[in-house]
Formats: C-alpha cells, sequence, structure tokens
C-alpha cells in the first residue's frame, strides 16, 4: 500500500528504490520511516518522506487497541494527501481484519500450540522472541525479589 503512495505523492513515472527503516520498542510500539527515489538516483535516502506510529494498548486480556499515524514530509495537494489517508485506512482495516482472523484461531485451538510463521514474518517472530525474553527477564527479577 506504501508503495502506491509513494507514486502518488512523488508522481514516479518508472521503477522506484523503496527503503524503509523500523524501530521496535517494546512491548507495544512499533515507529517506521519509508521513502522511496527513482530507480538508481543518488538522492538522500536518510530523509523518510513517511513517517508511520502504531502503538497498541490493552484493554482486556483478548482485546487490544491498534493507534496509527502516518506523516509524510512532502507537500501535496489535498486531493493527494485524501487519497494517501484512503490507502492508508484501507492498509490498517485489512490489518484489524487479519488479527482478528488469528485471535479467533488461537482462541480456538485447545491445545496453545505456538503460532505459526511464513517467510515473511520475520520482524513479527524477532518481535515475539524479544518480548518473551523480557517476559523471562521480569519474571526472573521478580523470583530473585522473594528469595
Amino acid at each position: 500500500m506504501l508503495f502506491r503512495s509513494h507514486r502518488v505523492l512523488r508522481h514516479f513515472p518508472g521503477k522506484i528504490d523503496r527503503y524503509q527503516d523500523f524501530e521496535f520498542c517494546p512491548p507495544v510500539y512499533i515507529h517506521l520511516n519509508l521513502g522511496a527515489n527513482p530507480a538508481g538516483s543518488d538522492e538522500d535516502s536518510s530523509i523518510p518522506h513517511h513517517v508511520v506510529m502504531n502503538s497498541l494498548t490493552p484493554e482486556t486480556e483478548r482485546t487490544t487497541h491498534y493507534f496509527w499515524s502516518v506523516a509524510q514530509c512532502l507537500n501535496p495537494d489535498p486531493a493527494a494527501m485524501q487519497k494517501i489517508y484512503e490507502m492508508n485506512k484501507l492498509a490498517f482495516d485489512e490489518d484489524t481484519g487479519i488479527l482478528e482472523a488469528q485471535q479467533a484461531a488461537i482462541d480456538a485451538d485447545p491445545n496453545g500450540q505456538p503460532l505459526g510463521s511464513v517467510a515473511g514474518d520475520h520482524a513479527g517472530v524477532m518481535a515475539r522472541r524479544i518480548l518473551a525474553r523480557k517476559l523471562a527477564e521480569e519474571k526472573e527479577a521478580k523470583g530473585s525479589e522473594s528469595n
């Protein structure tokens, strides 16, 4: 979805070099810097074109509030901004549907099997490992405090 937003904002006629940088701050904050330049150009890729903030707040054991915002450092016309908003809202609404289906599958599994993953899930797998490690460290610290 953000690939198309680069085309809307920057009016690329051909191929692009796309870049993104993720920062995960456990347990529930993800900051993304994204951008694109014409393929092969020497434009500065350290300046993000989009900044996406994701934050989650648990509501219950099985529900969470998911907050997101998208900012950009370009100066597009209002019609382009509306298109970007619609594209991002569609993407996040699709995420919501997937997350709800995943929670239903987890709830329906009486054996509590570990979550599966596919090749594109590397970041999610790493985030779960970080969270598991932090939970283990917290449990260990609480255990040593009571001794």
